[in-house]
């Protein structure tokens, strides 16, 4: 009979922890993991940018250095 009478505050008490909002330190956290992720993101694009353009350049030197001295194409007399 005691059971049945705590049956609903149970109830109540369980949603009343599923509708609980996020605190400060909770709305902190979870705003400066997702700050880092986008950071860690970003740092992972300009990288492989940064190294795309190295690649090129090298390639670029590359040809160029390829390139006989007189500045004629290769084949054409």
């Amino acid at each position: 009979m005691a059971l049945l009478r705590l049956m609903p505050l149970l109830a109540l008490g369980a949603l009343a922890a599923c509708n609980r909002t996020p605190s400060f330190d909770e709305k902190y956290k979870a705003q400066s993991d997702h700050i880092s992720a986008t950071a860690n993101s970003i740092e992972r694009q300009v990288t492989e940018q940064m190294s795309g353009a190295a690649e090129a350049e090298r390639a670029a030197a590359e040809k160029s250095a390829r390139l006989p001295a007189s500045g004629n194409s290769p084949g054409i007399p």
